[in-house]
């Protein structure tokens, strides 16, 4: 007989007294338990901020090294036009010549590409085959190789045929300019005009191209087309 104090058997094994009240021992384990938990989730969210904070100051340094290795690089590597400025001059020059000679063979209509000012003079048509036949020559000469086209003013009529003609002869002496270099470009070779640097007959050949363009502008003109060099003028 255990009085007041008897034990009365709860389910799951655990046993109470009487008055329904758990014993201390066991209420007090179960509070250490419970107590063990909050513990341990802060100190590993500590550590995965650590984690973070370290990580990103190692990407930082790692970028900054990255940025100020490539700036040292590119300031130590002089550029193209400080080292070749006569060669870099020269692709300027045709970069502006060659662009408005293709917009203006894009820009006449077909019906005009055998107009002519006077009877004697070329016809628009013949003046940009002209044109594109001379860019060939002068270049191929520069380069030191054979023209890779030729005779295209006596054997091409239509606006097709002679813009894209006018526009393969542009990329030919870009790709000759290209492969050039100041060194080079001051050997001298074989010119009609008598002995020349290469980059002297690239420049003549910009000249030509342009005392032709002029013609062409005074065609376009009579027609009423205003020339794409004086576009938004």
């Amino acid at each position: 007989v255990l009085g007041s104090a008897a034990l009365a058997a709860v389910p799951g094994g655990r046993f109470a007294t009487a008055t329904g009240r758990a014993p201390r021992d066991a209420h007090a384990t179960a509070s250490a338990t419970t107590s063990s938990t909050p513990t341990a989730r802060p100190a590993i969210g500590a550590r995965l901020r650590r984690f973070d904070s370290l990580f990103l100051e190692v990407l930082m340094r790692f970028t900054r090294t990255l940025c100020l290795g490539i700036l040292a690089v590119a300031m130590a590597a002089p550029s193209f036009a400080q080292t070749n400025p006569a060669t870099a001059a020269a692709k300027v020059q045709f970069g502006m010549i060659s662009s408005v000679l293709a917009r203006t063979a894009e820009k006449v209509p077909e019906n005009l590409y055998a107009f002519k000012a006077t009877p004697e003079v070329r016809s628009i048509g013949q003046l940009i085959g002209h044109i594109a036949d001379s860019q060939f020559g002068m270049c191929a000469t520069a380069a030191g190789e054979k023209p890779p086209q030729s005779g295209i003013e006596k054997t091409k009529t239509s606006k097709a045929d002679l813009t894209k003609a006018i526009i393969d002869s542009n990329a030919y002496c870009n790709q000759v300019i290209d492969a050039m270099n100041d060194q080079k470009g001051m050997e001298v070779i074989k010119f009609f005009t008598g002995p020349s640097p290469r980059l002297s007959v690239l420049g003549f050949n910009v000249a030509h191209s342009y005392e032709h363009y002029g013609n062409l502008v005074t065609y376009l003109r009579l027609n009423k087309i205003v020339p794409p060099s004086s576009e938004g003028k």
